[in-house]
């Protein structure tokens, strides 16, 4: 209790580093690779550019990449092949990281995969992979990459580390907790009704998991679907492919969800049966797609309506015909340039699975705005070589800065009383076990 006190209470230490956070903006964000050997830099806001990588087209959703403040590669994250296991590190230059090869972890997990840099040390970074859902559940690892090492290319100091095992969905995310220092990870249950797991990744070492049930039930058929963060992580979403859409506010002091509101149908359809998902950069207009190939929909809705769901409209849907047959939309992503990016799938081989379909991405240029005014583009984003393949790598707002005026000491008050001692650990000693 004490220790987490010493976090927040101290408001010299907490001046000194709002003044900090605020002297430079970090661009950690602004190189994404995915498959098939796509990528983008958004170095340039007003001129993203395509640049290839070499995550072969087998690893079909679960990548993660992260820059230094700069915007220049460290490293990215990527399955080998079509087998369970292994995941891999691989540095700047596409090269197997020192250590970072043979990763638990499985390539086709939709959001299996973050980066989140440690807060006292600008060398290292937590990797959290998920594996496959099996028959006695799954886990996620974490990993830990020193970048001091190797002459600047990095190794891999700690790996395959169990930070939780349950039945967990393909939906793991994280936002900075409000003193914009710390981070809460988020997953959902896969098994369990209703049952999210928080941890809270400090300076100390990884608390948690603090368990929440909130939402929307039959949580064994969600496990596919995209859930995010709202830009200032003041909300969060979750889709499903069983059509279900939940939405909570978010207080990043405690790391409660609240405020859930439904606007899915929750009723199977395959109309309705959504995948993606993304919120405008000023957390006011939801975006879901769909993910059965006859049905390539677009969907919008406004958070700020009384009864969301009824604010529902369709942007943009896609014939099931020639070219487009078999195509699937998959993830959204928001871009450091404010405009959402949409992903789409059409299988590794076969006739429609490269092409200028393919090739290219949606992009909503005006998320913003409502209706038309959104001016959704269609194959808009041209990846020359890369080719889409249903997953965007998990891009954590890492900019995101302290509430000001929050009392984040909000932590001590309530949400240890409302979990068990014995579901609550610290590891330690930080950063890791053991080294290789």
């Amino acid at each position: 209790m004490d220790m987490i006190k010493l976090f927040c209470r101290n408001s010299l230490v907490g001046a000194f580093f709002l003044i900090s956070i605020l002297s430079f903006a970090q661009k950690q964000d602004r190189i994404w690779l995915f498959a098939d050997s796509a990528g983008i830099d958004f170095n340039d806001l007003t001129n993203p550019v395509a640049i290839n990588c070499n995550i072969a087209n087998p690893c079909l959703q679960n990548f993660s990449s992260i820059a230094n403040k700069q915007g220049q590669l460290l490293f990215y994250v990527a399955g080998v092949d079509f087998s369970e296991t292994p995941m891999r590190i691989l540095d700047k230059n596409g090269n197997t990281m020192l250590n970072g090869d043979t990763l638990l972890g499985y390539a086709f997990i939709g959001q299996g995969c973050m980066i989140i840099p440690f807060s006292t040390d600008t060398n290292k970074y937590y990797v959290f992979i998920c594996d496959e859902n099996g028959a006695l559940g799954n886990s996620i690892f974490y990993s830990i990459v020193d970048m001091s090492l190797n002459g600047g290319l990095g190794a891999v100091i700690s790996r395959n580390n169990v930070f939780l095992n349950d039945y967990i969905s393909e939906k793991l995310n994280a936002v900075k907790h409000a003193n914009g220092r710390d981070w809460w990870v988020i997953t959902q249950s896969n098994r369990t009704n209703r049952l999210f797991h928080r941890f809270l990744i400090t300076p100390e070492g990884i608390l948690g998991p603090f368990d929440q049930f909130i939402g929307s039930n039959d949580n064994i058929h969600k496990f596919f679907g995209q859930m995010i963060f709202s830009k200032d992580g003041s909300k969060m979403v979750a889709v499903a492919t069983s059509s279900k859409i939940d939405i909570f506010d978010f207080d990043r002091c405690t790391g409660d969800l609240f405020n859930y509101r439904s606007a899915g149908e929750n009723i199977f359809s395959e109309q309705n049966g959504y995948y993606g998902c993304s919120i405008s950069a000023n957390g006011n207009v939801l975006y879901t797609s769909t993910f059965y190939p006859g049905y390539k929909t677009v969907y919008q809705y406004d958070l700020s309506a009384p009864n969301i769901i009824t604010s529902k409209q369709m942007i943009i849907s896609f014939p099931d015909t020639g070219q487009l047959h078999f195509l699937v939309m998959g993830q959204h992503l928001l871009g450091p340039d404010n405009k959402i990016y949409l992903m789409r799938g059409g299988g590794f081989t076969g006739p429609n699975s490269d092409t200028y379909y393919m090739h290219h991405m949606d992009v909503i240029l005006e998320p913003d705005k409502l209706g038309a005014a959104c001016n959704y583009q269609p194959f808009y984003f041209d990846l020359g070589k890369g080719r889409t393949i249903m997953g965007l790598p998990t891009m954590v707002n890492y900019n995101l800065g302290p509430v000001v005026g929050s009392v984040c000491d909000s932590l001590t008050n309530g949400i240890y009383e409302a979990i068990d001692d014995k579901k609550l650990f610290q590891i330690y000693p930080n950063p890791f076990e053991e080294e290789i």
